[in-house]
């Protein structure tokens, strides 16, 4: 069985998944943590972010700043 992954055309073709499964392969799997927002609905052209997308990001931020404070780097506040 080979366990190797075909070699991407373009960095365009790498995709997370696949940088994953290939770290694995060598024995190099870092701890990984998913924060995702799904959206609301999908497929509309409008660029302005809605009010309840806009309340994700914000509690996504914090999410983000908890799991960095995990690692000993600790927020500095706005620049």
């Amino acid at each position: 069985m080979d366990l190797r992954m075909p070699e991407p055309t373009t960095a365009h073709e790498v995709e997370f998944p696949d940088v994953l499964f290939m770290a694995e392969l060598i024995g190099e799997f870092p701890e990984v943590t998913f924060l995702c927002i799904v959206p609301q609905c999908y497929g509309t052209m409008d660029l302005e972010m809605s009010p309840v997308m806009n309340n994700a990001f914000l509690k996504m931020e914090r999410l983000l700043l908890d799991e960095i404070e995990r690692f000993g780097i600790h927020d500095q506040g706005a620049c």
